[in-house]
């Protein structure tokens, strides 16, 4: 059998590229991981990746967790003062019901409760972040704000009607 410069050239590079393979798969293996592409282990792979989907669900749900406790914190410390805005207002009220105040005692009263009804407003109009608390599914809209409009006692009183 004859041997070509051909043929020894063409055995010298195959011999070659199987000794880059060779060394390509053992720098590989150098970092520990046994997983460097799917046909290397195709069941190991796919656990790989099960497992990978795994690790974002959950974090996640962690993520969604921290989320709605901090939204469930801060209506709860909104509410809280709301309430006590509420009780500072029955009480003020029960007072100005007295026949005992002057006129100036009225104002005062009227002014206070303006102020408690201004912060009640603020307290309602809480954000978390840049999305209203309190404002429903359109969160980026502020839910309350305090009508300037001066309604008379008649149109009040039909309201409720």
């Amino acid at each position: 059998m004859r041997i070509s410069s051909t043929m020894m050239t063409s055995n010298y590079l195959k011999q070659l590229n199987t000794s880059y393979e060779n060394q390509t798969k053992l720098m590989e293996q150098s970092d520990g991981s046994k997983l460097h592409r799917p046909s290397d282990d195709a069941v190991g792979y796919s656990k790989y990746l099960r497992y990978q989907n795994s690790l974002t669900e959950n974090t996640q749900y962690t993520s969604n967790v921290n989320n709605a406790v901090s939204w469930m914190k801060t209506s709860d410390a909104a509410l809280v003062s709301v309430t006590d805005i509420m009780q500072t207002f029955v009480e003020k009220t029960n007072a100005a019901a007295t026949s005992t105040n002057s006129e100036s005692d009225m104002a005062a009263i009227g002014k206070e409760m303006l102020a408690e009804v201004q912060e009640c407003v603020s307290d309602l109009n809480t954000q978390q972040g840049d999305r209203y608390v309190f404002s429903g599914q359109s969160d980026l809209v502020q839910p309350f704000t305090i009508s300037t409009e001066k309604t008379p006692s008649e149109e009040t009183s039909a309201m409720r009607t």
